[in-house]
């Protein structure tokens, strides 16, 4: 029976293929934690040599947890009023400009005898005045899920047919709504509403849709309450009976920002013995230098740069398990980010689940047995969980073991210019800003199929797609050819002449593989440091500033 979270995988593309980038073959020796069979590292642990650039104070955080029991159903079974478990959320305070309700919903204690895993859906949250997530007609005879929320075969889960959104809703498609309730690697959902309380003329919210308009920012006050709905669905069993119950734990983070935010922070694994080793010599230390420096790079685009803060560094070793976790199998990164993001922050009662940074998995592989392949890297969702311990929290990028061996020809001390980084590193460094892009909240402008788009008005929207390998998909060559214009001119006349070998347009924002969010690989010129661009636009950047982890 295929589950709900397996399938949402393949529906949310969080990874590249890996092309041309091969894995070195080598899995490291998996085993429980201990010093038998581990090998000796020699050499100084990696110290990142970046410019912490922060021009506003931190963000303030608030967090408060929820719990209750609540009926589990099976993805069959009627959606009824008596199967919703309500929370009341407070906002009594402003949070400012640049703040943001963050809603995360994990699913506890499921039932032994129910088959599956639970999942939390967000189905209604409404103010008093207004409904920001709404199924149509969600518990109402003859609506949605009147004859269960999903129809699932082996092959697959779909969702029912007579489901949709109302139009006022904080989502712009039943696709991104979903994307954010089932993760592919947790039982968890995660929400961000971004206040959209601007006093500084901004011309509307850059979300994902197109409703956060004059007048509908989130309320606050004394006495405003938000409603939350959530359901417990099993996503492995086509009707459950009654009387099973499972908990629901629901974080309520509220993000204050009245100034400007915009720093981030990162906690950055080294993964098993190869990974460390490689991080401690001279070269190691310098691409992972540079590989930061990507990052950085990046996200300071524009009035709205975000800035690299800090960089915590974690020797993932082979003594604590590091090395079962190197090779990464696409079925176990939910035990890796679960696993890994609780080594910083030990649970204990003096230390917080809330996380204050991006946690990046740096491995030696990812592997994907379903397509015989390698992926590039991964991101727990999108966006992923500001929560520690949880399958979602954090992103997976595969080194293939490379870290000392990247950019040959780069000087053996000081910075090295972009026209020398290898191929495979600028590759690299891409990958790491993109999954980061999807575990902030972002979605690729176009998906692979050209058919769902990310709502962001400054973001081109590709629609013409080409015969690949038998299956029709967005490609270089279609969004060329695309007839769709941002700003008044297509891709193809923003950029004439376009061969991705030597004639790159990379700053005509009117091609969407110009994109940082682009949905797979781009081309690149190692000679003269060219590339299809890696933009991201205004919009993109102002989701990125509503995430909590932007401080």
């Amino acid at each position: 029976m295929a589950h709900l979270v397996q399938k949402t995988f393949y529906i949310f593309a969080l990874g590249w293929i890996a092309l041309g980038c091969g894995s070195s073959g080598d899995s490291e020796r998996a085993g429980k934690p201990g010093t038998q069979g581990c090998e000796s590292v020699t050499g100084s642990p990696w110290v990142p040599q970046i410019s912490a650039d922060s021009s506003a104070p931190p963000s303030t955080l608030m967090s408060d947890v929820f719990s209750t029991r609540t009926d589990v159903i099976g993805y069959s079974d009627p959606v009824l009023d008596s199967t919703f478990t309500t929370f009341q959320i407070p906002m009594e305070e402003d949070l400012g400009e640049n703040g943001s309700l963050t809603l995360v919903a994990e699913v506890t204690d499921f039932p032994a005898g129910v088959r599956g895993v639970g999942v939390p859906l967000l189905v209604s949250l409404t103010d008093g005045e207004r409904d920001w997530i709404a199924l149509n007609k969600a518990g109402a005879p003859g609506g949605c899920g009147d004859e269960g929320l999903f129809t699932c075969t082996p092959f697959g889960c779909s969702i029912s047919s007579e489901c949709d959104l109302n139009e006022t809703s904080a989502y712009a498609s039943l696709s991104q709504w979903l994307q954010h309730q089932v993760n592919p690697f947790a039982a968890i959902s995660m929400n961000v509403f971004p206040t959209c309380n601007w006093n500084s003329g901004e011309p509307g919210c850059a979300f994902n849709t197109d409703f956060f308009v004059a007048g509908s920012r989130l309320r606050h006050g004394p006495g405003v309450t938000y409603t939350a709905k959530y359901l417990v669905l099993s996503d492995g069993s086509k009707n459950v009976a009654p009387g099973n119950q499972a908990n629901v734990r629901l974080e309520v983070i509220r993000k204050k920002a009245s100034d400007p935010v915009d720093t981030i922070r990162f906690n950055i694994f080294l993964v098993g013995t190869k990974n460390i080793r490689a991080s401690r010599t001279t070269k190691g230390k310098a691409n992972l230098d540079a590989l930061v420096g990507y990052l950085d790079r990046h996200y300071s685009q524009s009035a709205r740069a975000i800035r690299i803060a800090r960089v915590n560094v974690y020797e993932w070793t082979c003594e604590q398990g590091g090395d079962a976790f190197a090779s990464a199998q696409i079925s176990r990164l939910g035990d890796l980010f679960q696993t890994g993001s609780l080594l910083p922050n030990p649970t204990t009662p003096s230390s917080p689940r809330v996380a204050d940074a991006v946690n990046l998995f740096l491995v030696s592989d990812i592997l994907d047995s379903d397509i015989e392949g390698t992926m590039l890297g991964v991101a727990g969702g999108i966006p992923g969980s500001i929560i520690n311990g949880t399958g979602a929290s954090g992103v997976a990028i595969a080194t293939f073991n490379r870290l000392d061996q990247f950019n040959r020809n780069c000087p053996s001390e000081g910075p090295c210019p972009l026209e020398l980084h290898d191929e495979e590193f600028w590759t690299l460094g891409t990958t790491v800003s993109h999954e980061t892009g999807h575990f902030l909240g972002l979605n690729h402008p176009s998906e692979g199929d050209g058919r769902e788009h990310d709502a962001l008005p400054d973001t081109p929207t590709c629609s013409e797609t080409e015969v690949r390998r038998g299956i029709r998909l967005l490609t270089v060559n279609s969004c060329l050819r695309d007839r769709n214009d941002d700003g008044g001119r297509t891709c193809e006349q923003a950029c004439g002449g376009y061969d991705g070998i030597t004639n790159f347009c990379e700053e005509a924002k009117e091609c969407q593989f110009n994109h940082l969010m682009w949905w797979t690989l781009k081309n690149y010129n190692s000679k003269t440091a060219r590339g299809d661009g890696n933009l991201l636009s205004d919009n993109s950047l102002s989701v990125l500033r509503y995430h909590a982890l932007i401080r």
